[in-house]
């Protein structure tokens, strides 16, 4: 019993640290490589952030190889969400412009990826879904969320 107690209490102490690592790594840095804002008319998954329908901002940053986005509540003002993406891909295609790119899986809809045109760059964060690996409804269901730019 009481191996499981430290078990938790190191695994809490661990999440703690990293959190803790995140943000002092986001606010020391110099400045987002983008910020936007976008609307949801409908209620989305996104890692593990469940984000109502309503407007948010979100911020994208480099911390190592990682990118992390910060999706706050636009009213409020209140972070909602922090969702780090390890992957990215170029896009040249910059023609349809920014957005979030929305696919459903199990009746649920899941930002898989965000395409940012300013930085010419895809970030993924379902690989599946991405990829169009799940089922074949669930790959023609994909639905762009516009994402614009702060100026």
């Amino acid at each position: 019993m009481k191996k499981i107690q430290n078990l938790t209490m190191a695994k809490l102490l661990a999440a703690a640290l990293v959190a803790a690592l995140l943000s002092v790594s986001v606010a020391s840095a110099q400045s987002p490589i983008f910020q936007g804002k976008f609307s949801l008319p409908y209620e989305v998954r996104w890692g593990k952030a469940m984000l109502p329908a309503g407007e948010y901002w979100l911020r994208v940053d480099y911390v190592g190889t990682a990118t992390i986005l910060t999706v706050q509540q636009a009213e409020s003002g209140k972070t909602v969400a922090m969702v780090l993406s390890s992957i990215a891909e170029g896009d040249k295609n910059t023609k349809d412009g920014s957005a979030l790119l929305i696919a459903s899986r199990g009746g649920q809809r899941i930002v898989h990826s965000l395409k940012l045109a300013e930085l010419g760059e895809v970030f993924i964060y379902d690989p599946a879904l991405a990829r169009g690996r799940g089922t074949i409804e669930e790959a023609r269901k994909t639905q762009p969320v516009r994402v614009l730019a702060a100026r």
